[in-house]
């Protein structure tokens, strides 16, 4: 108890007796006069020993730039956003349950398990009767071909 109270107060006073170059470690009250020409501060303090950039006080980061690295919140916002565009492009087979993300082609799809299934409304199908072709009018059936960047920029936005 009083070694932590000693350092403390060796700390305050070295803290007061107001030296320029003296930096501080962000992670804990270990102090030290670092090179000029040094990036990176390395705490000393067996307790800490934690190395941290000497501009932004974030964790050693290097060789990126403090303006390169992401926050951590940033980092959960993006995740969170590519997760739910994956989840609203990816198709489970229904049979065997492959994920698969449709690129080109025509509507239907089969699985290397043998099963079939509709892209769009992922229903399992067993012919190209589910389907409608160009010059059909009948509106209730999917279409057998549809512009993959359309389709797939209309289920983004309903993300959003």
């Amino acid at each position: 108890m009083f070694s932590k109270w000693a350092q403390k107060k060796a700390v305050a006073e070295i803290k007061a007796a107001g030296i320029e170059e003296l930096e501080s470690c962000p992670f804990c009250d270990f102090a030290y006069i670092p090179n000029e020409s040094d990036k990176i501060f390395r705490c000393l303090n067996p307790d800490c020993m934690k190395e941290s950039c000497r501009k932004c006080k974030e964790p050693n980061h290097l060789p990126l730039k403090c303006e390169e690295v992401e926050k951590d919140e940033n980092v959960k916002a993006r995740t969170y956003i590519e997760n739910k565009m994956t989840e609203a492009l990816l198709r489970k087979c229904w049979h065997c349950g492959i994920n698969f993300i449709k690129d080109e082609g025509c509507n239907k799809m089969t699985c290397p398990c043998g099963a079939s299934m509709c892209y769009l409304c992922r229903e399992p199908v067993t012919d190209y009767s589910h389907f409608k072709w160009m010059s059909n009018d009948k509106y209730e059936l999917c279409p057998l071909f549809s512009e993959d960047k359309k389709t797939n920029s209309r289920i983004l936005k309903r993300l959003q």
